[in-house]
């Protein structure tokens, strides 16, 4: 107590709820102690010291550190600096959208000179400047107080083995920071020009996003005898859709866990929500499905688009962990589920795609 000078309590809002919290101020030849003594108390968890304003009050607080190796961190990176997007985070592929509301003013068309590769069907840039073509991007400003929030959410989105930050020259003039690759050597391959000077990313051209669905669509339409080809056949491309819907999740969402990446799939596009409730469940002979993994029912519900977006994934796991849709009475449900999912996920792709 010998360190405090004063307290003032406060009523701070979370969300709908509102909390006691105190803002604490400490004799100004103890405040170094007293710091030191209030992390050594936390010492046995990962917390970093965080500046922060309380009700227009600028103040110190204790948070937890984010450790998960997977993201990358923002720490060290001058967010005062515009963005470069070349890759999911360019305007209308994939991630724009996560950002959008930070955006001020419209994304610029530019170039940068730096090397683009490709790696597991992703664009990495290089710190090699390539003078034979240049990578096209987005130079995108953020709202002076939303910088700090942008770039938290580039950084949860992006896996830490890929990339890091660094910045670059944007259009020969602009510094911008841009998420550069990290070991480009190491499994990387050249970028493909389309009938361009320049690389251009465009999500819509991932092979999983255009060929798939192009094959499931031909699958759909052609008729056939039930019989155990067939059946075979609807697991390969059942499970070929799935592959599909997961990286596209995992592009756009960047969640470790395929469970967190369905629940922003199924909660954060509104488009599936709007597809759900199209559906017609009299297709069904049942909409409740059990997984063999976690021996749970999982029900197709229109008005649940993530207990429906389970539903279809549990026929996903008991395919590939039981192979157990071999009997001729799962040709129904396996057939309906292709089906509903593949307009579903059109759907998702003619809406994460399009022209402004």
């Amino acid at each position: 107590m010998e360190f405090i000078e004063d307290i003032v309590p406060l009523r701070t809002k979370n969300g709908n709820n509102e909390n006691d919290s105190y803002l604490i101020y400490f004799d100004k030849d103890y405040s170094k102690d007293a710091y030191e003594s209030i992390y050594k108390m936390e010492s046995s968890r990962a917390v970093k010291w965080k500046k922060i304003k309380v009700n227009g009050v600028k103040a110190n607080v204790l948070i937890l550190e984010d450790n998960n190796p997977y993201y990358l961190s923002v720490d060290g990176v001058d967010t005062s600096l515009p963005f470069f997007a070349y890759g999911i985070f360019k305007k209308n592929p994939l991630a724009y959208s996560k950002i959008k509301e930070y955006v001020e003013g419209e994304p610029q068309e530019c170039t940068v000179s730096n090397e683009m590769l490709i790696r597991d069907g992703v664009p990495i840039l290089t710190k090699k400047m390539d003078a034979k073509y240049k990578a096209s991007g987005h130079l995108i400003k953020f709202k002076e107080n939303k910088r700090d929030e942008a770039y938290e959410v580039i950084s949860k989105t992006e896996p830490n083995k890929l990339y890091k930050w660094d910045v670059i020259i944007v259009d020969d003039k602009w510094k911008a920071n841009a998420l550069i690759g990290k070991d480009v050597d190491k499994g990387s391959s050249e970028f493909e020009i389309h009938n361009s000077e320049i690389k251009n990313y465009n999500g819509m051209h991932d092979p999983f996003f255009n060929e798939t669905m192009k094959l499931i669509k031909e699958f759909k339409e052609k008729s056939s005898e039930v019989n155990v080809r067939y059946l075979l056949e609807l697991q390969m491309h059942y499970l070929l859709l799935w592959a599909a819907i997961e990286r596209y999740c995992d592009l756009k969402y960047g969640k470790e866990k395929i469970s967190d990446n369905l629940k922003e799939f199924s909660e954060k596009e509104d488009v599936v929500k709007k597809s759900i409730e199209n559906l017609n469940p009299k297709r069904y002979k049942s909409t409740t499905v059990f997984s063999a993994k976690d021996l749970r029912d999982y029900e197709l519900n229109l008005k649940k688009p993530y207990d429906s977006i389970r539903f279809f994934y549990t026929i996903r796991c008991n395919v590939v962990h039981r192979r157990k849709i071999l009997m001729y009475d799962d040709a129904a449900l396996l057939r309906n589920s292709l089906e509903d999912l593949y307009e579903i996920f059109a759907n998702v792709l003619k809406d994460t795609f399009k022209k402004d």
